[in-house]
């Protein structure tokens, strides 16, 4: 939320102040704990995103450099060893993205930001408090998460001490109050800023037209047949290493760790090979092969024995989870000593539908309806349908399963997560594996699905370029493909500022 020109927008803002104010002295006072269950008792998004405008809203216009703001150019200070404090005027290349409301207490406010310290260019995250203080009050030096953070703006107040990360490096402070005409509640709308979280300060395409939109599709397309040839590659020279199969589940742990448990999920598929599971699942019942499968991965995980939280989130009836953790009792001794330990999983703030034990729950019902063929055969055979729409259908159905009667959720994994690694890990693999061993059919199989695999919901990096390039509602995208070719072009490029590289910025230029 941000300052704007719109009345209805400026009045809501204002009524967003005044709740602020009511309520801000009281969660600074707060201890991190505490401060985390009152803020989880508010509105977060509205109390942090809300108090945090107000600072950023003037940070932001550094990139703009609106005279109008700013009576003097601001400028960074920090402390040096002998105590003395040095300064140089500072520019904001790139403000970094907003993160969502669940990753405020998580990570800093904006990463990714782009910041000009004089003549040097730096990379890395901003924080965002009202006073100096609240770096050490919120318990931002001894937390890992912070230590991407290059810049501590902050809206007034002196600097008692350096602001110092968990890795021992000095962050600079930006103090914007002193270089500010008027409080910064009362300074003037100013519409020509970008939202806020946007990647920059105008849109690739000011006017989406039927033209020039079909034009950016086939650039998203082709963008995205980059990053599948890329990943193809990848995962064909990872078969010199592991076995195809090996490497396909590896793959699949992989999109189920999602960014922060990927790193947990390489270590258990390292440490439990799928050879070792599929041999040891019983062919002709569906139910004692999940069972093995389910015990085999979560025990390995570190999740095994339930207690009465993780029961609940496996969301399964009692005689399931007891015949579970009788097959982890039965059969653990050969991963006696490769248990995962439980902390090694990042569980804070997880969303139930999306914690690891629903997740390896998942795989193992995976496992469990493919215990003849095995997860490679049943993977590969919808790729290599004689209809591409067939082949898609058949590969969703496989990796949704059925709906489970009484889960809350109803499957163990979801549609969009199905949708994210057919077209992230099944053909790009498919491809790989058609080429690699010569089948002809299998390739071409996954290049026609590939080119008809419908799009997720997207994730935080693909809306944030949608909504860089002008479309919103009338640049939609509709397949895996055009997702992909955004992410590829939003790290190749976007996060990198080669703007004027870009292939949506030539199609500008040209128009």
């Amino acid at each position: 939320m941000r300052l704007r020109a719109d009345a209805a927008e400026a009045d809501q803002l204002d009524d967003l102040l005044a709740y602020c104010a009511r309520i801000g002295d009281e969660l600074d006072r707060m201890g991190h704990e505490e401060r985390h269950l009152e803020l989880k008792r508010l509105n977060l998004r509205v109390v942090v995103q809300g108090r945090s405008a107000l600072v950023y809203n003037a940070f932001n216009r550094l990139e703009g450099h609106v005279p109008a703001v700013y009576t003097s150019t601001p400028t960074f200070d920090v402390h040096e060893k002998r105590r003395t404090r040095a300064e140089w005027p500072i520019c904001t290349v790139t403000h970094g993205r907003l993160p969502g409301a669940l990753d405020v207490q998580l990570r800093a406010g904006f990463p990714g930001a782009l910041i000009a310290f004089g003549a040097e260019l730096r990379r890395g995250d901003v924080e965002v408090h009202l006073r100096p203080s609240g770096w050490y009050d919120h318990g931002h030096h001894l937390d890992p998460a912070y230590n991407g953070v290059i810049l501590h703006v902050v809206l007034e107040g002196e600097l008692a001490r350096p602001c110092r990360r968990q890795d021992g490096a000095v962050v600079p402070t930006l103090v914007l109050g002193p270089a500010l005409k008027d409080r910064l509640e009362r300074l003037p709308p100013d519409p020509a800023l970008p939202p806020l979280g946007a990647l920059a300060d105008a849109p690739c395409i000011a006017e989406v037209t039927a033209t020039n939109a079909a034009a950016a599709l086939a650039a998203l397309e082709r963008a995205g047949d980059a990053r599948l040839t890329a990943k193809a590659a990848t995962i064909e020279a990872s078969f010199t290493a592991a076995p195809p199969g090996q490497v396909l589940y590896a793959g699949l742990l992989d999109a189920l760790g999602y960014a922060r448990n990927r790193a947990p999920m390489a270590a258990l598929a390292a440490a439990l090979p799928l050879a070792e599971i599929e041999r040891r699942l019983p062919a002709g019942d569906r139910g004692a092969a999940f069972a093995r499968a389910a015990a085999t991965l979560l025990g390995v995980a570190g999740f095994l024995p339930f207690d009465a939280a993780r029961a609940e989130l496996a969301g399964l009836p009692p005689e399931e989870l007891a015949a579970i953790e009788a097959e982890w009792t039965a059969h653990r001794a050969p991963w006696r000593d490769l248990v995962l330990a439980p902390d090694g999983w990042a569980l804070a703030r997880v969303r139930p539908a999306n914690h690891p034990i629903r997740r390896l729950l998942g795989l193992a019902a995976l496992l469990a309806r493919c215990p003849r063929q095995g997860l490679l055969a049943a993977c590969l055979e919808p790729c290599a349908a004689e209809d591409a729409a067939v082949g898609a259908a058949e590969l969703r159905a496989l990796l949704l399963g059925p709906t489970r009667r009484g889960d809350p959720f109803g499957r163990f994994i979801g549609a969009d997560r199905a949708a994210e690694m057919i077209v992230n890990i099944v053909v790009p693999f498919a491809l790989a594996y058609g080429a690699w061993s010569g089948n002809e059919r299998l390739a071409g199989g996954a290049a026609a699905l590939w080119e008809i695999v419908p799009a997720s919901s997207g994730n935080e990096q693909v809306r944030g370029l949608v909504a860089q390039l002008g479309g919103g509602a009338a640049l939609r995208l509709r397949t895996g493909r055009q997702q992909q070719g955004a992410l590829h072009l939003y790290r190749h490029y976007c996060v990198q500022r080669r703007c004027y590289e870009c292939p949506i910025a030539r199609l500008s230029r040209q128009a």
